[in-house]
Parts: C-alpha cells; sequence; structure tokens
C-alpha cells in the first residue's frame, strides 16, 4: 500500500469533513448504496460506503465547490505531473468527471504555458452513452480521461466508442478513487493505464487511524472490497 503524502492527508480529511466519504449510516435506509453497476446487476451486494464527489450544480447534487473543487484539481495535476502522463487533451466522463477535468484543465493552462492541453466536454445521452459537444482540435491527438471513481470501468468504455471515430488516442484515465473492484484490472488489459489520487482501502486506513470511522465500519468496506 502507498504511504500518504502530508498533502493527501489534507485531502483525504476535506473529503471526510465536506460529506464526500458516506458510509452505510448515511444511506437512505442505513443498508447500503446502490451503484451504476446495479442498473446491470441489480442482485449485487449494496456498497456499504459512497463518494459523492459532484457539485451542487449536478444532477445529482454533491459537495464539491470552491477550496475543495480546486483542491481536487491541484491535487490531480500534480498527479499527472508526478507520473509524467503525456497528453495534449483532457475530458471529464459525465457527470461527476465533468467538473474535475475543468478544474485540472485550470491548473493545465496556468502552469504549463507552453501548448497547454486542450479542453475536450462531453454530455451524457438519455440513452447513457456520451456525445462530445466541442470541437476536437487537430493537435489533440493524445486524451486523458478524468473521472471522480473506477468502479467497473464501464464508463471509460464508453469514452473509448466515444472518441474512437474521432482517432483520439486513449491510453491513461486519472482518478481520485480506486474503489478496487477489478475496472483498474480490466481497462490494463486493453492498454489503458488507470492512476488514482487513493484506493478506497488506503482512504478507510486512514480514516480508521484518525478515528473518523469506527473498527466494525472499516471492517465492513474492506470486506465488501475484497470480496466484490
Amino acid at each position: 500500500m502507498r504511504e500518504m503524502t502530508p498533502e493527501k492527508k489534507v485531502l483525504a480529511r476535506a473529503l471526510f469533513n465536506e460529506g464526500v466519504f458516506l458510509d452505510k449510516s448515511r444511506s437512505p435506509d442505513g443498508a447500503g448504496f446502490p451503484l451504476r453497476l446495479h442498473d446491470t446487476d441489480p442482485d449485487a451486494p449494496l456498497s456499504p460506503y459512497y463518494l459523492n464527489l459532484r457539485t451542487s450544480g449536478n444532477t445529482k447534487p454533491g459537495p464539491l465547490e470552491g477550496t475543495l473543487l480546486d483542491m481536487l484539481g491541484r491535487a490531480l495535476f500534480n498527479e499527472a505531473e508526478r507520473q509524467r502522463l503525456r497528453y495534449r487533451s483532457v475530458a471529464g466522463l459525465p457527470t461527476a468527471g465533468t467538473s474535475l477535468a475543468q478544474s485540472f484543465h485550470l491548473f493545465c493552462v496556468t502552469e504549463c504555458t507552453d501548448n497547454p492541453a486542450v479542453l475536450i466536454n462531453m454530455k451524457k445521452r438519455k440513452s447513457g452513452d456520451f456525445r462530445i459537444i466541442t470541437p476536437i482540435p487537430s493537435r489533440a491527438s493524445s486524451l486523458l480521461l478524468i473521472d471522480d471513481v473506477v468502479t467497473g470501468a464501464g464508463s471509460v468504455y464508453k469514452a473509448l466508442h466515444t472518441f474512437k471515430p474521432s482517432g483520439v488516442f486513449i491510453n491513461e484515465c486519472l482518478v481520485v478513487v480506486d474503489r478496487e473492484q477489478g475496472g483498474v484490472e480490466k481497462l490494463k488489459r486493453q492498454g489503458i493505464y488507470v492512476h488514482s489520487l487513493f484506493t478506497i482501502t488506503e482512504l478507510v486506513n486512514f480514516y480508521l487511524d484518525e478515528g473518523l470511522l469506527k473498527e466494525e465500519q472499516a471492517k465492513e468496506i474492506l470486506s465488501y472490497v475484497h470480496e466484490n
């Protein structure tokens, strides 16, 4: 397991304090949270935790605003620099990833003065597929996808299908949290490498050490992760 840097510890605390991380007791009926995967697998176990990495203006409102959104944009940009990711354009996966990509892009513009990456916007169709709503310049040959979490990688596959006709090359994805439910491994087999600020195991162990989660809560979450 990676050692959490002081900067990431500050961010992790902020995510908890601002209500991004929710344990099962804060689910609608106390039984757990349904996820996107339940659309196709309704019998899958409910999640004992939820990560709400959305802004208040999202169709499913969340707590990301101002300072916290800036912190995430900076952390994602720093991770891309640390990993030496190479990309000419960036796009957020609708809908949670859109605001994260926009915040990330602000740091690209201010700190990458030599041909900063182009921001490409997508929207989600009623069918669940994506459509590109901004022109793709010719220099946007390599694309970095940004999203809030990776679970089973379904959204990334949709993005690959969306960008395929344009000839844009995608082999990197950057997320806030890897839920450790197989998505990273699936994408790696397709030649797409996922980089995360945190794994859910790292977050849960940190919150346990900080006294923000009880031991039984942490055990339930980690058991869910290992079994699913």
